[in-house]
């Protein structure tokens, strides 16, 4: 897991009462994702393949509702093509496997948009109400998602300037409406967290305007051919279809765009993946509509081996941690994840009781060293962390409170485990010292006093030290 999941998995791994406190603090928006995995890990535990089967399940069905509505619009043969291209898109198997929201956001959205075609097939108040439904689960799962509305209010209006008749746009707003209402209080509390939790985002430029698109799918050569596919829809003569779904996937991120350029940006490519399903309705039509129908399967197996070196990149151990693949990682981040569980082997074969932990934390918090390691260590395993004042969880909050005064909080622990992010030197004074250490001078200064370097084990991006008494 990457700092990102393990938020999730230490957000969810708490009290129900605990987590609600936090979200009351930060992070709401995902507080609907952290509920249910919440509940998930407590019937099916939290090993990384039941914490990630939701985002399966997610993208499993997001698939067939594109596949329905690729059918709808522009027939079987294009529904079908539609659900084989998204299933072989890269960011859909990186989504799927991460303890994140994105994937649930995608197949909320993917279904609103096939109950949306239902109901203007058939515009009855039990579809109306499916419809209002996947709604509200894609606002709840991410609130930016609903930006996916302005399309389906460009397809109302094509539909009732057809047929005049006014109980369809009413029956539209009244489902918007209901949903909207349910998502108030989210919208709310989320409203007051904005910039503890978006500020960090950049306002999109004209470069990273176009470098979106690869990192949209993952995949450079797949983005391309993509594109191409989705434009062939709109050459045809029966362009009404693809009018429709063109404004599915086109409006949504020219409204991103515009609002990132407000007060707050949104302008992530994790953040705009619930247009994916919408952009493969609409280049299963072109791969559909090719002739001789050969070119069809030529399309599908173009697309599919174009992202095989890219769905292998995604299956790596630390590919996560790289989330603008395959542009350069923005605002100076690393593109690997530390090896969190090669750091949890090393100190429970070598553990013995009465040991005691210290974690890089400080500046570099946002990591999650902590919680990555622990997810790795045995559950049965205590050991004091040495310079925490107080948990997250105690705080309701993302963060944990260091130690003050990093002296007196050490113990009479005999052996401490170091875990830090980057490398530490080895030295002949057996003293914990470097340049590129990350730790808090003052926590250096107080393990050195008290303790000596006996054993180093260097491992990607993280180095576990075991410090003994003087």
């Amino acid at each position: 897991m990457w700092q990102d999941e393990l938020a999730t998995w230490a957000s969810a791994s708490r009290s129900t009462r605990d987590l609600l406190g936090m979200l009351h603090n930060v992070d709401a928006v995902h507080g609907t994702y952290y509920l249910l995995i919440h509940e998930w890990i407590r019937v099916f535990g939290d090993s990384l393949t039941s914490m990630r089967m939701p985002g399966v399940l997610a993208v499993t069905g997001a698939a067939v509702c594109v596949a329905l509505t690729g059918q709808r619009l522009f027939g079987p043969r294009s529904g079908l093509t539609a659900g084989l291209l998204f299933a072989v898109v890269p960011a859909v198997s990186r989504y799927a496997q991460e303890v994140r929201s994105y994937a649930l956001v995608a197949g909320a959205v993917a279904a609103a948009t096939l109950f949306l075609f239902r109901s203007l097939e058939r515009p009855t108040w039990p579809r109306w109400l499916g419809y209002a439904c996947c709604l509200t689960a894609a606002g709840a799962f991410h609130l930016a998602s609903l930006t996916f509305l302005s399309g389906h209010a460009a397809v109302v209006l094509l539909r009732w300037r057809d047929g005049r008749d006014g109980r369809l746009p009413l029956r539209w707003l009244v489902s918007v409406t209901a949903s909207a209402a349910s998502l108030l209080p989210l919208v709310l509390i989320g409203q007051r967290q904005l910039h503890r939790q978006l500020g960090w985002i950049e306002r999109p430029t004209f470069a990273k305007t176009w470098r979106m698109w690869p990192e949209l799918f993952y995949s450079a050569p797949v983005s391309l051919v993509l594109l191409v596919l989705a434009l062939l829809p709109l050459l045809q003569r029966r362009r009404r279809p693809a009018v429709e779904a063109a404004l599915l996937t086109v409006l949504p991120l020219v409204v991103l765009w515009v609002v990132s350029h407000g007060e707050i940006s949104y302008w992530l490519n994790r953040y705009l993946f619930f247009t994916v399903p919408a952009w493969a309705v609409l280049a299963g039509a072109g791969a559909a509509a090719l002739r001789p129908r050969l070119l069809t399967v030529g399309a599908l197996v173009l697309v599919t081996a174009l992202g095989v070196p890219d769905q292998r990149f995604v299956r790596q151990a630390d590919s996560h941690s790289w989330y603008s693949y395959p542009m350069a990682v923005p605002y100076g981040g690393s593109p690997s994840t530390p090896d969190f569980m090669g750091a949890g082997d090393v100190i429970a074969q070598g553990q013995r009781p009465g040991d005691g932990i210290v974690y890089s934390r400080g500046p570099w918090f946002d990591h999650y060293l902590d919680a990555g390691v622990r997810y790795a260590l045995p559950r049965s395993l205590d050991m004091r962390d040495v310079f925490l004042a107080e948990s997250a969880a105690h705080r309701r909050d993302l963060w944990t409170l260091e130690c003050s005064n990093s002296a007196e909080c050490l113990g009479d622990e005999p052996r401490l485990w170091v875990v830090t992010l980057g490398s530490v030197p080895e030295r002949t004074d057996r003293r914990l010292d470097g340049p590129d250490i990350k730790l808090i001078k003052p926590e250096i200064d107080a393990l050195n006093q008290a303790y000596e370097v006996e054993r180093i084990v260097q491992l990607r991006d993280v180095t576990v030290t075991l410090m003994v008494r003087r």
